[in-house]
């Protein structure tokens, strides 16, 4: 007797259901981190896809009736069991390697934090840099490919005019807090391009 046969629709629900899971998380990590640290959802993801090749229907299903006068329900509840339980590595697999993803964010995390505020330090900054999308290192980077003709903030605004830097963002966003009197909103969380003219740009906070 194949192990197929013993399947409830909700057991291969939940299979299928894990599988897909699986495949979506797959594809949105893929761009972002490395292909050695995907290689443990992969070989789940290829475990749960031979249960999806048997496309099993509900008839199917049924088939474990046809057994049941030849198994007591001690031997029904070890196939049962069994099937559960690879269900339950797998899903371990999964929650071990989103386990070490998440060990590896936070430190990475944690590492950004710590460059910004000796950064902060050292500039003797009042505000606080929250945009983690750029390392600590990246800072002295050019913010845009186009030039920045402004950057405003609660009524207040900056001529630039020229190509500048994260760091050089940062400075400017500390001015402009200073300028607003709003020594509660002092995390710095994005800028955003207006749209009339890209060039320009708003400062958002956060606190």
């Amino acid at each position: 007797m194949e192990l197929k046969e013993c399947f409830t629709q909700d057991c291969f629900t939940q299979i299928k259901n894990l599988k897909n899971e699986c495949e979506k998380v797959l594809k949105k990590l893929k761009p972002m981190i490395e292909e050695n640290y995907l290689s443990g959802l992969s070989e789940c993801i290829e475990t749960l896809q031979l249960v999806d090749k048997n496309n099993l229907l509900e008839k199917d299903m049924n088939k474990i009736m046809d057994y049941s006068p030849y198994l007591n329900f001690s031997d029904f509840s070890i196939i049962k069991e069994c099937v559960f339980d690879g269900i339950k590595k797998e899903k371990e697999k999964l929650d071990h390697f989103f386990e070490k993803y998440r060990e590896q964010e936070e430190d990475a995390f944690n590492q950004k934090m710590e460059g910004f505020n000796k950064m902060q330090s050292f500039h003797k900054f009042m505000s606080i840099w929250s945009i983690y999308e750029i390392s600590p290192k990246d800072m002295n980077k050019v913010f845009s490919d186009d030039i920045v003709e402004s950057v405003s903030y609660k009524g207040n605004s900056i001529d630039v005019n020229k190509k500048i830097s994260w760091l050089e963002m940062w400075a400017l966003g500390e001015q402009l807090i200073k300028m607003s009197q709003d020594t509660h909103h002092i995390f710095i969380e994005y800028f955003e391009s207006i749209k009339e003219n890209p060039r320009k740009y708003k400062m958002n906070t956060g606190s």
